[in-house]
């Protein structure tokens, strides 16, 4: 998927370098294995790029996780963008 960052037009793409590679539960809450720019580690709903994680760049937040689908959903210029483990977005 091409990626365009927020603030672009049309529905942004994923950001560049970033990899979604699975879900867990932990403690209860939903995780997804992600890694970016170099980093690499877990996401939880409500995580925001540039305040709480820099595993998003800023300007992107994670929307939710669904473990029992495989799908983590980014959210980035008012959008949700779902991520799904098959590669479909």
């Amino acid at each position: 998927m091409a990626a365009a960052g927020p603030g672009g037009s049309g529905t942004p793409g994923l950001p560049p370098g970033f990899r979604f590679s699975g879900v867990i539960r932990s403690g209860g809450r939903a995780e997804a294995l992600v890694q970016f720019g170099g980093e690499s580690g877990t996401l939880r709903a409500g995580d925001v790029g540039g305040r709480t994680t820099k595993l998003l760049p800023p300007g992107w937040a994670v929307g939710g996780i669904d473990v029992a689908r495989g799908r983590l959903i980014l959210r980035a210029s008012g959008q949700a963008i779902p991520v799904s483990l098959d590669g479909q977005s």
